[in-house]
């Protein structure tokens, strides 16, 4: 089970904090080389809740500095548990539950999936 947890929160992080709180929550707004969000369990106004994209890390600054990975980020929305937080991601991404898949098939996907969102973003532009 643990190591479950460990190869998933690994292909998370190939995923990237910014892009999962995007597709699972809200579109961050970026200030430098941080993001920010509204907070999901607090009244404030202002976008509190910092992403961190070097260290898929989160600071939600108006709930007393709660803070997190990014498996942690999907718990602290949906108000869940971690294991269940990491059930939604897999389930939204189909991530491996690592029960009979190979790894290295796992990696070239979610580099596949990087390379189309890549591509997504140079044609917006």
């Amino acid at each position: 089970m643990k190591s479950d947890f460990v190869a998933a929160n690994e292909q998370l992080n190939q995923r990237g904090i910014v892009s999962i709180c995007t597709d699972l929550y809200m579109r961050p707004q970026r200030k430098g080389n941080l993001y920010y969000v509204k907070s999901p369990v607090t009244a404030d106004r202002h976008a509190s809740l910092c992403l961190y994209p070097t260290t898929n890390t989160f600071v939600d600054y108006a709930n007393g500095g709660q803070h997190g990975d990014v498996i942690g980020l999907i718990a602290y929305i949906q108000k869940c548990n971690q294991w269940q937080a990491l059930q939604i991601l897999q389930d939204y991404y189909g991530l491996s539950d690592n029960k009979g898949r190979d790894k290295r098939v796992i990696q070239q996907q979610i580099r596949s999936q990087q390379s189309a969102e890549r591509q997504k973003t140079k044609r917006k532009q």
